[in-house]
């Protein structure tokens, strides 16, 4: 018959597989909004943003989603982590706030009757140049009919 050598209780080998298990996959999680909020900060790192008001509103999803991680990271006693997605949001903010103010300002108009694209840009922008993009940014369902009241990117 062959010995076997006892096992040390569960609490001595590190807990329950079940503990474990859930530790393992709460370190994973982490890991994976960890990696999920630096490519977000890559991403619009890089991004040209259509409008000061679309990057407002990504600059501000950004910033809450790192301050998620930087919080978790304080929870879990990471000291060192925590300031490192402090810094990193830091960065994030400066940027994004630069950026979005050198982008195109979103604004309405008001004009008596629909018309053209062409006219319109003319009119708003001192520049045809921009029919394609006002006719996109206001829907229309042809280029030469625009509403009266609209949306219109001033730079």
């Amino acid at each position: 018959a062959h010995a076997t050598r006892p096992r040390p209780p569960a609490a001595a080998r590190g807990g329950s597989i079940a503990a474990r298990i859930a530790r393992n996959a709460a370190a994973l999680d982490a890991l994976d909004r960890d990696a999920a909020a630096l490519r977000a900060a890559e991403l619009l790192s890089r991004t040209a943003f259509a409008s000061s008001a679309e990057a407002t509103r990504l600059r501000a999803a950004l910033l809450a989603a790192l301050a998620a991680r930087a919080e978790a990271a304080a929870a879990a006693g990471q000291d060192d982590l925590f300031r490192a997605w402090r810094e990193v949001a830091s960065a994030a903010a400066r940027d994004l706030a630069e950026r979005g103010r050198r982008a195109p300002v979103l604004a309405t108009y008001l004009v008596r009757q629909p018309m053209a694209s062409l006219t319109l840009a003319q009119r708003l922008l001192g520049s045809a140049a921009a029919a394609d993009a006002l006719a996109a940014l206001n829907d229309a369902p042809h280029p030469g009919f625009l509403p009266a009241a609209g949306l219109v990117l001033r730079p």
